[in-house]
């Protein structure tokens, strides 16, 4: 019997080791809770129905925005061609804004009151999202701040319509998990997007490309010999079959005449931006997380 007992210093090793184990499973634990958001306990079903709702401005935005979809055609395209009627617009806006407060429009109450106001709060809202898309080759990043306010604008709207009852700090402590879960949902697509195509990836074929696609002008004032000796303004440089050819006479260093167009960066990392505000959102909404809920299959 006592040849079977285990001797005093392999029982310590054993529970030094196990202790170093536990020890390592906490840090990880620890690590990952800094960075996962607390979601508050809900029900599958809202869960599967909130989150839905978190991806509708996502996909909208992957679509119509980013290189994902049809951004370089849409986007760009748009405010190259009615880009100069941007400044029109935004003092239409102005004044349009300026005439429904000294009109008192939030006190428009009655049956038709309300049907007007919505409608013209709706048109500005129109304007000033055409204004964003008209002035996006000088802002490039006004687009994805755009999300970002509209994101929880939206989620208030689905608020309104369709959680009218629930409180509105319970509501929004909901939204931790739906947004977080999106925001990783996004994120995979965009892995797998960037996988599918070496076309799809970022380097210096598709950084002309998307240069070039988005009408970015190249700055020639400190590489004045990458200039195209045929008079065009055009670089010396040309891409073709997802290949960039350098003539005799062209450095690579060319390239750099691009290095201020971030157009092309924003239309192909929209996806990975949209993940950070969204990130950001699901942590301010963890914030207003609530003793709990009677739903709590999350």
């Amino acid at each position: 019997i006592e040849a079977n007992m285990p001797d005093d210093e392999s029982v310590t090793d054993s529970v030094v080791t196990e202790t170093i184990i536990g020890g390592t499973r906490y840090r990880i634990l620890k690590m990952a809770g800094s960075v996962i958001p607390k979601v508050e306990p809900i029900s599958w079903t809202t869960f599967f129905c909130l989150s839905i709702c978190c991806i509708i401005p996502t996909a909208i935005y992957a679509l119509l925005f980013t290189q994902m979809g049809y951004g370089d055609v849409l986007y760009y395209s748009f405010s190259k061609k009615f880009g100069d009627y941007s400044s029109v617009l935004a003092e239409g806006l102005m004044i349009s804004a300026f005439l429904f407060y000294i009109l008192d429009i939030d006190e428009w109450n009655s049956a038709i009151g309300n049907v007007v106001r919505f409608l013209c709060l709706s048109l500005l809202f129109f304007g000033f999202s055409s204004l964003v898309l008209l002035v996006s080759n000088q802002y490039p990043y006004g687009i994805i701040t755009f999300f970002a306010l509209i994101d929880p604008l939206w989620l208030l709207i689905v608020k309104t319509l369709f959680y009218r009852s629930v409180d509105t700090r319970m509501y929004v402590s909901w939204l931790s998990g739906p947004l977080f879960f999106t925001s990783i949902v996004t994120a995979v697509a965009f892995i797998i997007w960037v996988f599918m195509d070496s076309g799809h990836a970022w380097n210096n074929v598709t950084r002309v490309t998307a240069a070039e696609k988005t009408g970015c002008v190249p700055n020639f004032d400190e590489y004045p010999d990458c200039m195209s000796q045929d008079g065009s303004g055009d670089t010396c440089f040309y891409s073709f079959d997802s290949t960039l050819y350098f003539p005799d006479g062209c450095d690579p260093a060319c390239l750099n005449v691009y290095s201020e167009c971030v157009n092309g960066i924003v239309l192909w990392a929209g996806p990975l931006m949209m993940c950070v505000s969204m990130l950001f959102l699901s942590f301010f909404c963890t914030f207003l997380r609530t003793e709990g809920t009677s739903e709590k299959d999350i």
